[in-house]
């Protein structure tokens, strides 16, 4: 392969406005480095219908990851992978991920119908020694290939290899042998091909990506296709995916598409014409002065000999006139100028019957000029004003030529980061991936959103720096189940804590009203009221209710004769309870104030005497402690998205991963004995975000769709409880 040229492969991928939990279409590009370029680029579409989207993301995921696994395997474990057989290497690839495909149905952790899997996967690898791509790939469905060849008529023709190659008949393929066939060519030098899906060949058909892509480089082409898509209207809720393959002439960074060339050379042709064809601006105004002086003698001629001594006398007599006119206009400008100066100045109080008569008498002056003066001069004011005109026409043309090679540079520079990011996100290096993605997003920020192209184009960008970065970030949107509204006297009740008892959900707000919620028939009891005060906190174990109320009483709930009773406690003069939960017994209780943990042991229905819980609380601040949850060890979080970990009074080693967006605002932990992860509720947003209990990042739950922020959450299983306002939630994780 000549140094000047490499392989070019660019992506197109547009979902849907319409979408449908049933349907998904991913494409992949795996970029290989070091000894891996042996075996070429591994790439590929993989679109399933009619199958639930949580499923089919399983389904995909497993594909590229045992592809991948599988492909580069053999090559990085072979002594001369050079010399391996791409196709057989391929075939081997499929064969295990096929393996790994059919376990996952067989065992049940997958449902799927085969007829819904649609599918083309590929290797491309460019020739080491002639300008031409060895291309090998498997197929099954709706996705399509199609190959752009360069006849020796110097057209190009269109061939779809999927409909030219034989197939392999029904009843001799087997129906859990996922990947059957393989096909395998030659991308030679001049020639594309592109795989896409149904609906990208259905609305731009291979004709019109033929008389596109023969006349552009693939990223202009791309880019066009790209407008072409972003202006459908349509209510379907298939996605334009699409990946072309190219030999191209190589470029540096700083040199531009072949059609942007091709743009800026007419634009230079147009400049260098109108310079020849149109004189400067000075040479037209004296031009133009000039015809206005033929026309002056071609008046005069009329009544005046055409001597040589009167010519003489007429041409005198007019640069007189010009020379007396702009004397007369410039000394007007000038008196009115040095009287506004001196009025702001203050060195002459304004006077205006001065500066009138001084204007009337300049406006008297310029009226008694003879018609020819007149003429003379509006001719000299009018090639004034354009050639003023001109300086700033060209000056802005300049301006909007430099605007549009800035912006074009941000949308490259952009779409680099895009895609560095995502070859990131393929190999799991996962923070250098979101690095990547964020200086994406600072670009866009910025970019220019005025015209239709213009809002396209950040539109696109966008959308793919977000779903880049929804995988990053394990982020995953809930739309939570609306159980019951609590409402007294017609108005909503603002709910503070949540807890469940059986299959009833208890509530509170934050004066003394108690609700329980039956899960079964969803009917919402109202309990009575506590008269030992307001609640300020609640605690629960096993199937007992407590409160802490703002007189500092401690009281329990008993669901079956649906009262309550006060338990002795003593908080001590100085406790400041921040937060509490009762743990085999006993009353935990966070105190920021004191950077402590006080105990209380449970002596029969009341609690002794308190103990510092914490003994060494090592490099732990705890001032600005907001919550505590306990599983054995206790976990405690601070407002700034600290959490640290305590077991038996001493601070453990708790290092917890990087999250984006960073936490800030905690109010509750949430965890027990049978969970296996902390759930973090902040403040103020619409997020709960999971952890393990070594600290490294599981998830995160967004419910955007709520009109309030969360006040409590419990979680049951995979069932998580909400309260919302005065309303009452559930979702299932």
């Amino acid at each position: 392969m000549e140094p000047n040229h490499d392989i070019t492969i660019e992506e197109l991928y547009i979902p849907s406005k319409h979408e449908k939990n049933t349907y998904l279409c991913e494409d992949f590009i795996i970029y290989p480095e070091g000894k891996e370029k042996n075996g070429g680029y591994l790439m590929g579409i993989i679109e399933i219908r009619a199958t639930n989207i949580d499923e089919s993301e399983k389904i995909v995921q497993t594909i590229i990851n045992n592809l991948k696994e599988h492909y580069y395997n053999q090559i990085n474990s072979s002594p001369e992978p050079h010399k391996l057989n791409l196709e057989t290497v391929f075939e081997h690839a499929l064969q295990k991920t096929n393996a790994a495909l059919v376990e996952m149905i067989q065992i049940g952790h997958i449902n799927l119908v085969l007829e819904n899997l649609h599918y083309v996967i590929a290797v491309a690898k460019p020739n080491q020694v002639k300008k031409e791509i060895d291309f090998v790939f498997a197929h099954q469905g709706l996705i399509q290939v199609y190959l752009l060849h360069k006849t020796k008529q110097n057209n190009y023709k269109v061939l779809n290899i999927v409909d030219n190659t034989p197939r392999i008949k029904e009843e001799q393929s087997d129906k859990l042998k996922i990947f059957s066939s393989t096909i395998n060519g030659k991308i030679f030098h001049h020639n594309a091909l592109y795989l896409c899906s149904e609906i990208f060949s259905n609305y731009i058909p291979a004709h019109k990506v033929n008389k596109i892509l023969s006349s552009n480089d693939l990223s202009t082409a791309i880019d066009y296709f790209k407008n072409l898509i972003n202006n459908v209207k349509n209510n379907s809720h298939l996605t334009y995916c699409s990946l072309f393959i190219k030999m191209e002439e190589k470029r540096s960074i700083s040199d531009q598409p072949i059609s942007q060339r091709s743009i800026n050379k007419l634009i230079d042709t147009k400049d260098i014409t109108e310079k020849y064809l149109s004189p400067n601006v000075a040479l037209n105004i004296w031009g133009t002065l000039g015809k206005v002086i033929g026309w002056v003698k071609s008046k005069k001629s009329k009544k005046t000999l055409h001597s040589p001594k009167n010519e003489k006398k007429m041409k005198f007599g007019i640069l007189k006139y010009i020379l007396n006119v702009i004397k007369i206009f410039g000394s007007s400008i000038t008196k009115i100028g040095k009287s506004i100066v001196n009025i702001f100045t203050g060195k002459r109080k304004p006077k205006t019957e001065k500066t009138g008569s001084l204007t009337a008498r300049a406006g008297k002056k310029l009226f008694s000029l003879p018609k020819f003066n007149k003429a003379l001069l509006i001719s000299i004011i009018v090639l004034i004003v354009i050639f003023i005109s001109g300086i700033f026409w060209m000056n802005h043309n300049k301006q909007v030529k430099a605007d549009q090679a800035a912006y074009t540079t941000e949308i490259q520079k952009a779409k680099n980061f895009i895609n560095n990011a995502q070859v990131n996100l393929i190999y799991k290096n996962e923070s250098k991936s979101l690095e990547l993605i964020k200086q994406a997003e600072q670009i866009i920020q910025y970019l220019p959103q005025a015209s239709t192209v213009q809002k396209a184009n950040h539109t696109e960008l966008t959308r793919q720096t977000e779903n880049i970065k929804n995988k990053l970030l394990h982020i995953t949107t809930l739309t939570p189940q609306l159980i019951t509204e609590i409402k007294k006297d017609d108005q909503p009740v603002q709910l503070a804590s949540l807890k469940k008892i059986g299959q009833s959900l208890y509530t509170n707000n934050h004066n003394n009203n108690l609700y329980s919620v039956n899960l079964d028939n969803k009917q919402t009891t109202s309990l009575s009221t506590s008269t030992a005060g307001d609640f300020n906190l609640s605690l629960q174990e096993d199937d007992n209710l407590y409160f802490i109320t703002n007189q500092n009483k401690l009281i329990r709930f008993n669901s079956e004769s649906n009262d309550y009773n006060t338990l002795s406690i003593d908080w001590g003069e100085s406790t400041n309870i921040t937060a509490v939960q009762l743990y085999s017994k006993n009353i935990y209780v966070l105190d920021k104030a004191k950077e402590q943990i006080i105990k209380w042991k449970a002596n029969g229905d009341d609690f002794g005497t308190s103990t510092n819980w914490i003994k060494d609380k090592g490099d732990a601040v705890l001032t600005k402690a907001t919550s505590l949850t306990i599983d054995g060890n206790i976990y405690i979080a601070t407002e700034q998205g600290q959490i640290y970990k305590f077991f038996t009074g001493s601070k453990q080693d708790f290092n917890l991963t990087t999250i984006e967006p960073s936490l800030n605002g905690i109010t509750k932990l949430y965890t027990s004995l049978d969970l296996d992860r902390i759930y973090i509720l902040e403040s103020n947003s619409k997020r709960i975000v999971v952890i393990n209990k070594e600290g490294a990042f599981v998830a995160q739950y967004l419910f955007d769709l709520l009109d309030q922020n969360i006040s409590d959450f419990i979680i049951e299983g995979k069932t998580l409880y909400l309260t919302v306002g005065g309303k009452l939630y559930q979702a299932e994780l």
